[in-house]
Order: structure tokens, then C-alpha cells, then sequence
């Protein structure tokens, strides 16, 4: 089984753009979609994905406080998540960067930037999570 990505995002079409860049690129990962985080935390409680790519502008529950929750679970806290979303403001990046979101990075920025954070992120953190 594959490791994955999980996008966390209310557009279902951002998965195509993401599945399309990881294939592109050759990235040994799954990718899956989940429009909140209700539904994304049974799916980690099943499976637990190598990085979370976060959407900032969600309805009903936002970026922010679904970073919050993600970092406050401990089954979910090391998992490490990249706020992504079209527009992000200096402080909502500063109060993302003080919850504990690896790095920020708009939507519209080069698939490139994406791809390095994916491979410097997602690589195996079962040693963070106290996993040999």
C-alpha cells in the first residue's frame, strides 16, 4: 500500500491539479480528498496519511481550526500539514507558522514549490511518531 497525501479541501478539483503534479513528478504517493475535517478524522484513524495539504478557505470550519484540531489530537500531531490556499494573509501565515503548519503556500504558486515541500515533508515521519 501506497503512502498518501491527504487534501483536506472543500473543491474536489484541487485534487486533480495535485494528483496531476505527484504523477508528473513521480512521487511515490497516493493522493485522497476529503471536503472537512470531520470525515478526515475517521480516515486518519484508519490510515495514516504522510502530509496533509490543508485548503485555508473552508466552509462551516476553517484552516486555521482545522490545524488546530489536527495539532491537538495526539494521534494526529506529527503529521505534518502545509496550509495551501489562494490567498493567505501575513497573519494568518504567522498564527498557521505558530500552530504548528510546516509551511504555508498559495495555490497559485509554482508546482515546484509544492513538489519540494511534498518530498521534504512527506517522507517517512514514523520515527517522530515514536514508530521504529
Amino acid at each position: 500500500m501506497k503512502d498518501y497525501i491527504l487534501l483536506i479541501d472543500d473543491d474536489p478539483e484541487e485534487l486533480l491539479i495535485l494528483q496531476e503534479i505527484v504523477r508528473s513528478n513521480h512521487l511515490e504517493m497516493e493522493c485522497r480528498w476529503l471536503p472537512s475535517i470531520e470525515l478526515a478524522k475517521d480516515a486518519v484513524r484508519k490510515r495514516m496519511p504522510r502530509l496533509i495539504l490543508l485548503d485555508m478557505n473552508m466552509p462551516k470550519v476553517d484552516g486555521l481550526e482545522t490545524l488546530r484540531q489536527i495539532k491537538e489530537e495526539e494521534y494526529t500531531k506529527l503529521i505534518p500539514v502545509i496550509l495551501y490556499s489562494t490567498y493567505i494573509s501575513d497573519r494568518v501565515r504567522n498564527l498557521a507558522k505558530e500552530m504548528g503548519a510546516e509551511a504555508i503556500l498559495q495555490k497559485n504558486s509554482s508546482s515546484p514549490n509544492l513538489v519540494e515541500l511534498i518530498t521534504r515533508f512527506g517522507g517517512n515521519h514514523s520515527d517522530r511518531m515514536g514508530i521504529v
